[in-house]
């Protein structure tokens, strides 16, 4: 898998259809599509952060909770996010109060 920045893409294949409709006249949906897929397969990758890890950590007798991976605290009135709001981390589960 590569990744590629998909707003620069589209907005160059936007540009690249009016083109082609410009330079080649009455071109094939073949052809089109040969042109955009040529074109990123040629886009420069990205790079990505690491996927972070963390589960939820009752704080304070359930009263809130805690990101383990950035310590960002939420109220604990809801169901927790199965990512944090704050880092992005991906949450395992939500450690139970003990």
């Amino acid at each position: 898998m590569r990744l590629i920045d998909a707003y620069e893409a589209k907005a160059v294949i936007k540009d690249l259809r009016k083109t082609i409709a410009r330079e080649i006249p009455g071109a094939t949906l073949d052809t089109v599509m040969g042109l955009i897929n040529c074109y990123i397969d040629a886009q420069p990758t990205v790079d990505a952060e690491p996927l972070v890890h963390g589960e939820w950590v009752s704080v304070d007798r359930c009263i809130y909770i805690m990101c383990s991976a950035c310590g960002a605290r939420f109220c604990d009135d809801h169901d927790p996010w199965p990512y944090c709001p704050k880092c992005g981390a991906e949450m395992d589960e939500k450690t139970a109060a003990g």
